[in-house]
């Protein structure tokens, strides 16, 4: 059982206890509790009705015990009235705790349903945790603890004793080495080859085409005697430079041919 569950299972013990014992002494007369699962113990209202009816009582009852206090400071020489007025005061305390001690019962049985709950919650996690295989992701050689080998099928060697000393040959892996490195790497993923490494790969696998096509052949050049010729040359670069200026870089793309 758990520390917790323990002193509230403690605790409502000497609450009962207290109350069998104003019970069977008759000085005090203690409310009527509702018995659990009846509709009068599961009805909200009902336990709303009762708590503010207990609060007015509480209440009335204090007040009675604070003048019997200024009572008992300001009539303190006859000790005859005294002793009965000390009795009465006895008696109204006790009762005031009554009513609290049954305040207190109904808080501390909804926190011991909780208290239980995370009991049984946390004893179902360890078992859960128990029931599965251990991890051999840390030791040094993952047969070492086995107790059976899984390639004979017979008992294996414990690769260390009781004292930690080897009993047997291991070897030592890098998987923490591994992961230690994998600690402070980047969160993104780096290169594996140099751009060069990438084009000769490509080149490799035919992706690059070397060499090219043939060239186109050369313009030939005009002869400074054929006038026709150059006529012609002339009015051909007239002409793309009129196309020039009536059609500007970039007009099509400013919704001029919009109808």
């Amino acid at each position: 059982m758990d520390g917790r569950t323990a002193i509230l299972e403690e605790a409502k013990a000497h609450y009962k206890q207290f109350l069998s014992t104003c019970r069977d002494l008759g000085i005090a007369n203690q409310p009527e509790q509702p018995a659990e699962g009846t509709a009068a113990s599961q009805n909200p209202g009902h336990s709303r009705m009762q708590k503010i009816e207990r609060f007015k009582q509480q209440r009335a009852m204090q007040q009675e015990i604070d003048e019997i206090e200024a009572r008992l400071a300001r009539d303190s020489a006859d000790d005859e009235d005294m002793e009965e007025v000390e009795r009465e005061y006895a008696v109204k305390l006790i009762e005031l705790k009554v009513h609290q001690v049954q305040d207190d019962l109904s808080l501390l049985d909804s926190e011991l349903d909780m208290a239980r709950q995370m009991d049984e919650m946390r004893k179902s996690a360890v078992q859960q945790q128990d029931s599965r295989a251990p991890s051999t992701e840390w030791r040094l050689d993952p047969h070492s603890y086995a107790q059976i080998n899984p390639q004979t099928g017979r008992a294996a060697r414990p690769t260390f004793n009781d004292r930690g000393q080897p009993m047997q040959p291991f070897v030592l892996t890098n998987k923490r080495q591994q992961i230690k490195d994998n600690v402070f790497r980047p969160g993104w993923a780096l290169p594996t080859m140099s751009v060069d490494e990438y084009l000769e790969q490509e080149r490799e696998r035919g992706n690059i085409i070397s060499g090219g096509g043939k060239e186109p052949d050369p313009k030939p050049e005009i002869d400074d005697n054929d006038y026709e010729a150059l006529d012609a040359e002339v009015m051909k670069q007239r002409e793309w430079d009129d196309f020039t200026d009536n059609n500007p870089r970039g007009a099509g793309n400013r919704g001029g041919n919009r109808g």
